[in-house]
This record gives structure tokens, C-alpha cells and sequence, in this order.
């Protein structure tokens, strides 16, 4: 259930209202300006949300993602690093997540 109120937390401070979008149809347009939310991870002292925000790159033609942390009351929310999959270290002082590394391919990185 927390995970489920925190998505929708997260996904209603990043979406526009959805009442001031026509509905219909998946255009090209509607596609590459897409973003969604995954993985949400609140924080052992329950202050903190860290979350991975996923895009359409058009240009290379696939998808980002990129690690945003953000307050549980949804204050203070900011770009932390390029990755995905973040994790909580048990006492709440570091993040582990994965990113592309610099000899290629996806490593686990600690911050």
C-alpha cells in the first residue's frame, strides 16, 4: 500500500493535469513526450522518496532514466544522478543504483 501511495504521489507531481489533455489516441508526439516513474524507495527514516524517472530519447531513439529524490511530502524534488533500480542502504546514508560505466555495459554503483 505505500509504494502504491507513493507512486501516485510521485506521478501527480510530475504529470500535467490530465483534465487539460485531449484524450485520445498514442500519436508519435504524445509518444516521445512520454515519462513515466518507477521504483519509488522511501527512505529508512521516511523522509526521503528516491525514484526513477524514465523518458523517450528521440534523438537516439530509446529510453533514459535518471535517479530524482524528493521529500515524502513532495517538497525539494531533484535530479540526483543518470541510473535506475535505486536501493536504500539499511541506515538511510547512501543509495546503491545501476548506470552505464565507463567500460561499457551496466555496473553497480554506490553514492
Amino acid at each position: 500500500m505505500k509504494r502504491y501511495i507513493i507512486s501516485l504521489i510521485i506521478f501527480l507531481s510530475i504529470v500535467p493535469s490530465l483534465g487539460q489533455q485531449e484524450i485520445g489516441r498514442l500519436t508519435v508526439d504524445r509518444y516521445l513526450s512520454w515519462e513515466d516513474v518507477e521504483n519509488p524507495q522511501l527512505s529508512p527514516d521516511g523522509q526521503q522518496i528516491i525514484y526513477a524517472r524514465r523518458w523517450v530519447d528521440a534523438v537516439n531513439d530509446n529510453w533514459e532514466t535518471s535517479l530524482w529524490i524528493m521529500n515524502v511530502d513532495g517538497k525539494k524534488n531533484r535530479f540526483l544522478v543518470d541510473g535506475s533500480s535505486p536501493k536504500w542502504s539499511p541506515d538511510g546514508t547512501r543509495i546503491a543504483f545501476l548506470a552505464q560505466g565507463k567500460q561499457g555495459g551496466t555496473q553497480l554503483f554506490v553514492r
